[in-house]
């Protein structure tokens, strides 16, 4: 296969590098007008692409002229419809009017950013008729939908069998919502949840609220909400209070009403007092750890959801499936830079759980949680540069709190630092401080892979 990449922001073109790489040979384009000349080689080389991924808003062409010229050239090369390359527009654009003119131009598949990784890599299989297997399939049409398109489970409802109070369990997929402004959670949460219910997300406490009343409406109501305390618009519990009176409207009794889990930053005891009054059924603080929220939703739902080693999920959301690795490590992914954690995240996720921190006092907490529970992770990957505690300073405070829990030298947590900086000052500096290695940005998957199999984190048969 062969995968026409067009974004003029180098970090998202890395991570579709990333995403896609393990399906075929990934070209990149940074404008328009690169991925017209490149497009254009490639048929005159009779090696044309098979998908190309197009960003809308570029400079020089954007990405409805880029489509036109494409199925221009085809048309003059003698390529119709069924051998043409499929398209997928990726955008930060979501209103109507992008996504009909990008459809009506000729494309297959449109994904608002920040893209759901796991429903991307899915879509492209299903498009290119590449199952997990490498079987032939049927090519589908693709949009993700966020609450401004009037979010729907995918797998449709009798409406005869579902009643409002009343779930319909009879072997429909259960229906979450989740609920968070940031893109990394809700990609985090979608990936843990989406082996057994049909999730939908949203951005903010309105599109909770919208998306909540048009499930009740449709009489396809939510099993669960997860819900983030601080957003921009309407915060949680704001939205929280609006989906219990829409529920008592409806005459849903208390018992009969979606669960609601709160997550949150927020480690305030009168935050988690306010949110159990407000109606909801659980509160976890980030960084979210996924076997202890499993349970809890396992506890909330029965068990609707497998515990987190019983899950029979073991393919990776980002391409070929790893080979099976006895122990699961945790991996700790710390930086300020959201896109570089997705990436990171996408690296990671098929070979053990991922944690998520945005600064480094955030790191130096969630490690410190990790040793009071006996549970420490194995490799932290630290970025240098970030606001407040900078990674050099998250470092030492890793090390010291190992100190004060006995562990030395080689039993601490493997530390790669991963940073844009390239001078030999920070390197030498870095591991005067105690990380095992170093890594510079634009992070490369095969080195990353490399160095952790080099420390003993993974074996060496596991793939990249």
């Amino acid at each position: 296969m062969k995968f026409l990449l067009v974004d003029d922001d180098p970090r998202f073109l890395t991570l579709l590098e990333t995403l896609l790489g393990t399906l075929g040979q990934c070209d990149t384009a940074v404008d328009g007008n690169e991925a017209i000349n490149k497009f254009h080689l490639a048929l005159e080389d009779a090696a044309p692409y098979d998908l190309v991924c197009l960003d809308i808003m570029m400079p020089k062409a954007d990405g409805y002229e880029v489509l036109d010229q494409l199925r221009q050239l085809e048309s003059e090369y003698g390529i119709h419809d069924a051998t043409a390359a499929k398209v997928i527009m990726t955008t930060a654009l979501n209103d109507a009017e992008s996504h009909q003119q990008s459809f009506s131009r000729g494309c297959q598949g449109y994904f608002a950013k920040p893209i759901d990784t796991r429903e991307f890599v899915k879509s492209v299989k299903a498009m290119l008729s590449i199952s997990s297997e490498g079987s032939e399939g049927p090519a589908t049409q693709t949009t993700q939908t966020t609450a401004k398109t009037a979010p729907r489970s995918e797998a449709p409802r009798d409406k005869q069998e579902v009643k409002v109070g009343h779930k319909n369990r009879g072997g429909d997929s259960m229906r979450f919502l989740i609920v968070d402004d940031d893109p990394v959670c809700r990609t985090m949460l979608v990936s843990m949840f989406s082996p057994f219910a049909t999730c939908d997300q949203v951005f903010d406490g309105q599109e909770a609220i919208d998306a909540f009343r048009l499930a009740l409406d449709d009489e396809s109501p939510y099993d669960l909400v997860c819900l983030d305390i601080m957003m921009p618009k309407v915060n949680g519990h704001e939205a929280l209070r609006v989906m219990r009176k829409l529920e008592k409207e409806r005459g849903i009794h208390e018992a009969d009403q979606a669960k609601v889990v709160m997550t949150t930053a927020l480690t305030d005891a009168k935050e988690r007092l306010k949110a159990f009054d407000e109606g909801c059924q659980s509160y976890f603080s980030k960084p979210l750890e996924e076997a202890p929220l499993l349970q809890e939703i396992r506890n909330l739902l029965g068990n609707l959801v497998p515990l987190a080693e019983d899950s029979d999920d073991t393919t990776a959301a980002f391409g070929e499936n790893p080979e099976p690795i006895g122990h699961q490590p945790r991996f700790l992914i710390v930086d300020d830079d959201k896109l570089c954690c997705a990436l990171l995240g996408a690296i990671l996720s098929p070979y053990g759980q991922c944690t998520f921190a945005y600064a480094g006092r955030e790191a130096i907490d969630a490690v410190r949680l990790s040793l009071e529970d006996g549970n420490p992770y194995d490799l932290v990957c630290l970025d240098i540069m970030m606001p407040g505690t900078s990674g050099h300073d998250a470092l030492t405070g890793i090390r010291r709190l190992e100190e004060k829990h006995k562990i030395f030298g080689s039993d601490g947590v493997q530390v790669i630092m991963t940073t844009a900086l390239r001078d030999s000052k920070h390197c030498i500096q870095s591991f005067k401080e105690g990380c095992e290695c170093f890594v510079t940005k634009p992070i490369d998957q095969g080195e990353l892979m490399g160095k952790i199999r080099e420390l003993g984190i993974l074996p060496d048969h596991v793939n990249a």
